[in-house]
């Protein structure tokens, strides 16, 4: 069934190595959170009440939310079911195992904002 609706949703959205701005040093570096949505609205330093708002105006309208910082990220799907959820951390690439709920979905974004660990709020699979 997730596979049916990551299909239905496109690939997903690589938020890495885009919009990252050299350090003092010279290296790259992206320290803040920056939010995509499927509009191509691109938002820099997001703040834990924007993560909230662009998650909860993911609709069939705006399919999809990424919540990045540097290499990690989350990312939501919307469809008539509820959320396809993926999220990268320390390399490492996982997808929700079952459609979760509009305020679970919420509830990710909100922990991940946090630095949360994200294992116990859903069912992972690797991806």
């Amino acid at each position: 069934m997730l596979d049916d609706l990551i299909k239905t949703i496109g690939p997903v959205r690589n938020a890495l190595n885009q919009d990252q701005t050299p350090n003092k040093s010279g290296g790259e570096t992206n320290n803040t959170f920056q939010i995509e949505t499927e509009r191509d609205e691109t938002l820099h330093n997001a703040t834990k009440d924007q993560v909230i708002a662009g998650q909860n105006s993911t609709s069939s309208d705006n399919s999809f939310m990424t919540l990045s910082k540097g290499e990690d990220f989350i990312q939501v799907a919307h469809s008539d079911k509820g959320f396809v959820v993926q999220y990268k951390k320390d390399g490492k690439q996982f997808e929700a195992k079952e459609v979760l709920s509009k305020e679970k979905t919420g509830k990710l974004c909100v922990s991940f904002y946090n630095e949360e660990n994200l294992k116990g709020v859903a069912n992972w699979s690797d991806f």
